[in-house]
């Protein structure tokens, strides 16, 4: 199993499809940054390529090392992040309670790093 680096892309599945997936960032703190790319699929993307020069739905943290190493999400390739891409500053971060409750949320501020200077 090949290590991970940014701009991997990976396929996770769901019980709505494929969603395609790409690494973006590594925090110490955090983990892994991905950006889930839009769509789901019940095929592969005809063109992967320009799929990820698209706006993302969303980025998010995800342990995504983790999710490789037990086979959840499963390597595509390599592909270039794309230029616009600008870590965000701020994140908002939810507390839920069991019931899925909001109980309160707050920021986090990311530090700078290689998208964010």
């Amino acid at each position: 199993m090949r290590d991970i680096v940014l701009g991997d892309v990976f396929i996770i599945k769901t019980p709505n499809g494929k969603a395609y997936l790409q690494y973006v960032y590594k925090d110490e703190t955090l983990g892994e940054m991905i950006r889930v790319l839009s769509g789901l699929y019940n095929c592969e993307i005809i063109n992967l390529e320009e799929s990820v020069k698209e706006n993302e739905l969303y980025i998010i943290f995800f342990p995504l090392k983790a999710a490789y190493k037990r086979n959840i999400v499963e390597y595509v390739g390599q592909y270039s992040i794309p230029n616009g891409f600008q870590k965000p500053r701020f994140m908002r971060v939810d507390n839920v309670d069991r019931n899925g409750q909001m109980i309160n949320w707050h920021l986090l501020i990311l530090k700078r790093g290689k998208y964010n200077k």
